[in-house]
């Protein structure tokens, strides 16, 4: 499983999840067009999620999900600061 992590809402009508990234894995969940995930990786052209609601974690195929990945971590003035500062003295 690659890294990725974002959330997800899902674009089919009704999507199975499965347990592993493959359609001819077990189906753990269905999910109804506009249900809001947690993605943690991929694998493939899968997503793995986390449902929100049920506490379930599977496997989406890529095409029945809008991605968007969280936003990187702002760096403050202070850690900007004090990174300038220690490589000045060094």
């Amino acid at each position: 499983v690659e890294s990725a992590s974002g959330t997800g809402t899902i674009r089919g009508s009704y999507v199975r999840v499965r347990s592993g990234p493959s359609t001819s894995s077990s189906i753990v969940a269905n999910v109804g067009k506009g249900t809001s995930v947690t993605v943690t990786g991929t694998e493939g052209d899968w997503y793995k999620i986390q449902i929100r609601f049920k506490d379930e974690v599977g496997y989406v195929s890529a095409q029945y999900i809008q991605f968007t990945p969280f936003a990187p971590a702002a760096t403050t003035q202070a850690e900007t600061t004090a990174t300038t500062t220690t490589a000045a003295v060094q």
